[in-house]
């Protein structure tokens, strides 16, 4: 019976060889789709359009740059934070915690983005639940849509 046992144990043993294997890759992949994406994202972008609440926010339009270093970010004359991305969703999530430089206050927001080498656009909501996330790139109550184009190099 104890063999029985064992030779049962091993075979179950096995089977899970494999899965734990397909995970470590997924993350791996995960991780590898991640690095490409905050390596496009370095630099400085211009906002190119902004809607908030669903309306137009020209006022957006005046501040100076969106500046992203490895997983920080600063957007002059508002906020300073960090991203975290995961770019195996369909769209693509971030969540990034910043802290308003009026207010001094931590915030966290959850939304989408879709991102090449010359514009970056994010979706996101402001309540700071995880289940406001937008599945879509439209504006609306408590959604900011903002589009940056990358700054030319001088």
């Amino acid at each position: 019976m104890f063999r029985g046992v064992c030779l049962s144990f091993t075979a179950v043993a096995l089977t899970l060889v494999p899965w734990a294997d397909a995970a470590a890759d997924k993350e791996a992949d995960k991780q590898e789709l991640i690095k490409k994406d905050l390596e496009k994202l370095q630099g400085e972008w211009e906002v190119a359009s902004a809607t908030v609440y669903g309306g137009d926010a020209k006022d957006f339009l005046s501040y100076d740059l969106l500046i992203v270093k490895d997983e920080a970010f600063t957007f002059s004359k508002i906020a300073k934070g960090n991203f975290t991305f995961d770019p195996t969703k369909k769209p693509k999530s971030f969540d990034f915690d910043f802290k308003l430089y009026d207010e001094g206050i931590a915030t966290l927001a959850h939304g989408i983005y879709e991102l090449d080498r010359e514009s970056f656009t994010i979706c996101f909501s402001d309540t700071g639940d995880a289940s406001d996330r937008p599945q879509k790139f439209a504006a609306g109550a408590r959604l900011y849509l903002l589009k940056f184009k990358r700054k030319p190099q001088k």
